[in-house]
């Protein structure tokens, strides 16, 4: 997952007074994608719907990083581009009917 600060994210939820609680822990909101609602009334967040709140955003963070862990290792011997089905051209060439098979494409 990509870096992304936590108070960034905190005030995208509409949640930024939380952002000291959560800046004096945690490095980036990849960090918190293992928190519990009991880590976050431990933490501070008093108000259940707020830990609600949160937690239902990590639970699309965990989703998102899950999601992206399979299509990495749905292909893992291959290039990124044979990954999204860029052909080289040497390979387009070998299965192009209309190029004479003789010729070599660099």
């Amino acid at each position: 997952m990509k870096h992304l600060a936590i108070s960034k994210w905190l005030t995208q939820l509409g949640l930024p007074e939380y952002c000291t609680l959560f800046d004096d822990e945690y490095d980036g909101v990849e960090d918190l994608l293992h928190l519990t609602e009991l880590d976050l009334q431990q933490l501070g967040v008093r108000n259940r719907v707020h830990r609600v709140h949160i937690l239902s955003s990590i639970q699309v963070l965990q989703e998102r990083e899950r999601r992206r862990g399979q299509s990495q290792s749905q292909f893992p011997s291959l290039c990124p581009s044979a990954q999204w089905g860029i052909a080289s051209p040497q390979s387009r060439a070998s299965s192009d009917p209309y190029l004479p098979t003789n010729i070599r494409v660099e």
